[in-house]
C-alpha cells in the first residue's frame, strides 16, 4: 500500500464517521418504533420503514453519484448532513398511531438525505487510495455496523429515562456534532471529471457482460434474504420468552460481529480471492439463517447473531470490490457500482424484509421466512457467483 499522507489519514477518519452515521436509524430495529407508536399494523407494514430507508440510501447513487462527478461534493455533504438532522428532529415530533409520519421521516426523508452524504463519502475514497483499495473499502464499510452497535445501546438507555421524543432529539444533537466534524475534515484531492459517464450507455454495455449480470443477480438474492435476521431476530427472541432486555441486545451482537466481519474480510480475500471468499460467505450465511428455525434458547440466539453478523458482513464488504473485479474499464466503475447497488442491493432490501414478514404472518410461523431467506441467500447467490467466475475466465 502506498504511504498514507495526512490527508489520507483524515479521509479514513471521515469515512468511518460518515458510515457510522448512515447506520443510525437503520440499526434501531423497526419493532422499537412499532411498539412506540402503537400501530395496529402487520409486520409487513412495519418492515417497509427500514426497507425504504435502506433502498433510498443505496439507490440514491444513480442521481447523487452524477452530481458528485460534476463537482458538487461539498454541496452534497453539507446539504445532506443538514437535512439528516432536520429529519431526526421531525421524527421526534411524530404522534402515536400516525404510521405515515414515521415512514415519511425515517423511511423516506432520512433515506434520501443520508444518501446525499453517503455516496460522495464513499466515492471520494478513490482520491486518496490506489493500491489495496479493496482493503480500505472493507475497513471503511466496518464503520456502519460500528454505528449499529453504539446507537442501539445509546437509545435503549435514553428511551427508558427520557421517552421517545427527547431521546431522538439527543441523538440528533450527537449526529449534528459528528456530521459537522465530517464536513470540516472531508476534502477532495482530484478535480471533477471532464468526461461524464452516461448511465444508459454503461447499462447497455453491462447487459452484455455476463459476469457482471450473474454477480448482480447473486447480490440481489443475497440482499433479499440476508436482512431477515437483522429485522426479525430481536422479535424472534422476544416471542420465545428470552427476556426483553436480552432480546434488545441481539441487534448489538449482530452489528458487533458484522463490524469484525467487514474489517477482516479484505485481508482474507487478499489470500483466497474475492470470488471464493464471497461464495463461502453466502453459503455460511444461509446455513445460519436456516438454523433460526430451531431457535429457542439464549445460547442459540447468541450463536446465530454472532455467526450471521460475521458472514453477512464479510459478503457486504466485498460487494463493491466484487463489481470492481469484474470491471475492465475503470472509468465506468462508479456507474457500474451505482447500477448494481440500486438494482441488486436496493431492490433486494426493499422487497426482502416485507416479504419475510408476510411469510411469518401473525401466527409467527418462523420456519417459512427462515427457509425462504436461507435458500435465497445461499443456493442462488452461490450458483450465480460461480457462473460469474466462469464467465470471467472466458473473458
Amino acid at each position: 500500500m502506498t504511504a498514507i499522507t495526512p490527508p489520507s489519514c483524515s479521509t479514513l477518519l471521515r469515512f468511518l464517521l460518515s458510515a457510522l452515521l448512515d447506520r443510525f436509524l437503520a440499526s434501531c430495529n423497526c419493532v422499537r418504533l412499532f411498539s412506540r407508536t402503537t400501530f395496529s399494523a402487520v409486520l409487513t407494514t412495519c418492515s417497509w420503514i427500514g426497507s425504504a430507508n435502506a433502498f433510498l440510501i443505496l439507490s440514491g447513487g444513480l442521481f447523487f453519484g452524477r452530481l458528485y462527478d460534476r463537482g458538487y461534493f461539498y454541496s452534497l455533504m453539507i446539504g445532506g448532513s443538514t437535512l439528516q438532522v432536520l429529519c431526526l428532529f421531525l421524527l421526534s415530533l411524530t404522534k402515536p398511531n400516525q404510521f405515515y409520519q414515521v415512514f415519511l421521516c425515517q423511511g423516506i426523508g432520512f433515506g434520501l438525505t443520508a444518501s446525499m452524504s453517503f455516496i460522495p463519502s464513499v466515492a471520494v475514497l478513490s482520491h486518496h487510495f490506489k493500491q489495496r483499495r479493496a482493503i480500505m473499502m472493507t475497513i471503511v464499510a466496518s464503520g456502519s455496523p460500528l454505528g449499529g452497535t453504539v446507537y442501539p445501546i445509546l437509545l435503549n438507555n435514553l428511551l427508558s429515562k427520557m421517552g421517545f421524543s427527547n431521546s431522538i432529539r439527543v441523538a440528533a444533537v450527537a449526529n449534528s456534532a459528528l456530521l459537522l466534524l465530517s464536513c470540516l475534515l472531508m476534502r477532495t484531492r482530484l478535480p471533477p471529471q471532464r468526461k461524464h459517464t452516461r448511465y444508459c450507455e454503461v447499462l447497455k454495455k453491462s447487459s452484455r457482460d455476463y459476469a457482471y449480470i450473474f454477480s448482480s443477480l447473486g447480490i440481489f438474492f443475497f440482499s433479499a434474504g440476508s436482512y431477515y435476521p437483522m429485522f426479525y431476530l430481536q422479535l424472534d427472541s422476544s416471542i420465545h420468552g428470552l427476556g426483553e432486555k436480552f432480546s434488545f441486545y441481539t441487534i448489538v451482537m449482530v452489528n458487533g460481529a458484522n463490524f469484525v466481519g467487514r474489517a477482516t474480510t479484505g485481508f482474507i480475500a487478499s489470500y483466497l480471492g474475492i470470488l471464493n471468499t464471497s461464495i463461502g460467505a453466502t453459503s455460511c450465511t444461509a446455513a445460519v439463517i436456516v438454523a433460526m428455525i430451531g431457535l429457542t434458547t439464549r445460547v442459540g440466539v447468541v450463536s446465530i447473531g454472532v455467526f450471521f453478523g460475521y458472514f453477512a458482513g464479510a459478503f457486504i464488504a466485498l460487494s463493491a470490490p466484487l463489481v470492481a473485479l469484474l470491471t475492465s474499464d475503470l472509468s465506468e466503475l462508479g456507474a457500474r457500482i451505482g447500477i448494481s447497488f440500486t438494482l441488486s442491493v436496493g431492490l433486494g432490501v426493499l422487497i426482502g424484509p416485507p416479504l419475510a414478514g408476510a411469510l411469518l404472518t401473525s401466527s409467527y410461523a418462523w420456519w417459512r421466512p427462515a427457509l425462504f431467506c436461507g435458500v435465497s441467500t445461499s443456493k442462488i447467490p452461490s450458483s450465480h457467483l460461480g457462473l460469474s467466475r466462469y464467465s470471467a475466465w472466458l473473458v
